[in-house]
């Protein structure tokens, strides 16, 4: 019933937490869970293979060169069989009861076909344990939903929060970059235009781990993975015009990009400690920008303020450190401790 993708680059840390996690589940024999060893220098495969030998009927290990984490999904995909598909990265793990919920729920629903089944998950902090619940909210639960009936400014799907269908991501031909970071983004937003029908679980199934300094929403490695990020924008703003969607839909895509891109601005703009460095990062994605995407160019002095500011001085550094409305935006919005609170849709 379903396929569980777990991107595994030395995660032996963490990888029998994950894949307990899932045999725990009462319903294994429902369950395809492909461990995608993506190039591991530690023991990731050896404890990969416990698991494998102990129930061979459910847990699969594929061995690949490093590819990062786009080319571990890019080969899940290709290789399930579940008729749906959940991504499980090896620092997270899942609650196996409400797993079994939503094999129940796969079962009651499969000849409905919902393409995507959103649920709860909780951000789990790494050193303090505490768990802060992250829920969909002003839905109806176990109702299948056509898109166009969503209320799409108080929805999010997350990686942590959605379950494909999984024929549908095979006939979209769905594809990551590879040897790139943030491509969450990517399986996130690509299938967009395919998704028809959504339906809603009242369960908290997946534990996100957070507060790792190595994690890739970690600010600094943002900064330094700059250009990571700026590749995935490139592809999700250059394959999903948004003027070839319409309704709900572009609504949901516009609302996301928008999102995405005050993350953008801020990494170069706000956290960069290169100041003329993260200027000219900026400037050149806002030449892109302006010719790629004309109207999220134009939305950009209503989202971003503080790009507004630079592009106002044509991202002259100088100019905008004298300029008084720089001075006088900074004294009245305290805008680095503002931004810094602000939640990153990365």
């Amino acid at each position: 019933m379903l396929t569980i993708t777990v991107p595994a680059y030395n995660a032996g840390a963490y990888l029998c937490r994950c894949l307990q996690s899932v045999a725990q589940c009462p319903l294994l024999q429902e369950i395809e869970v492909l461990i995608i060893n993506d190039g591991s220098e530690d023991d990731t495969p050896q404890k990969a293979a416990v698991f494998v030998q102990k129930y061979p009927d459910t847990f699969r290990l594929i061995n690949k060169k490093n590819g990062g984490h786009g080319s571990a999904i890019n080969t899940g995909v290709s290789q399930a069989s579940g008729a749906y598909f959940i991504v499980l990265d090896a620092d997270d793990w899942l609650d196996a009861k409400a797993l079994a919920v939503l094999l129940d729920t796969i079962k009651n629903i499969k000849k409905e076909k919902a393409d995507l089944i959103s649920f709860h998950y909780h951000r789990v902090h790494m050193e303090t344990g505490v768990s802060m619940p992250v829920k969909q909210n002003g839905v109806v639960y176990q109702k299948l939903y056509q898109f166009e009936q969503l209320p799409v400014h108080d929805i999010y799907f997350a990686l942590a929060s959605t379950c494909y269908r999984t024929a549908m991501l095979q006939d979209m031909g769905l594809h990551l970059q590879e040897n790139t970071y943030y491509v969450d983004v990517e399986y996130m937003l690509l299938p967009l235009p395919y998704i028809q029908t959504v339906y809603f679980l009242d369960i908290y199934l997946y534990k996100y781990f957070v507060g790792n300094t190595q994690q890739s929403i970690h600010i600094p490695t943002m900064v330094s993975r700059y250009a990571h990020h700026n590749r995935v924008m490139h592809r999700v703003i250059n394959q999903l015009p948004l003027d070839q969607l319409t309704g709900k839909k572009r609504t949901y895509l516009q609302t996301m990009l928008e999102k995405l891109l005050f993350t953008h601005y801020a990494i170069s703009l706000v956290y960069h400690p290169n100041k003329k460095q993260g200027v000219q990062q900026a400037a050149a994605f806002d030449s892109y920008l302006k010719k790629a995407s004309p109207y999220l160019y134009r939305r950009v002095p209503m989202i971003v303020p503080f790009a507004r500011i630079y592009r106002r001085y044509h991202f002259n550094l100088r100019k905008v450190k004298r300029a008084y409305a720089y001075k006088l935006y900074l004294k009245l919005t305290d805008a680095g401790k503002k931004i810094r609170r602000m939640k990153f849709y990365v």
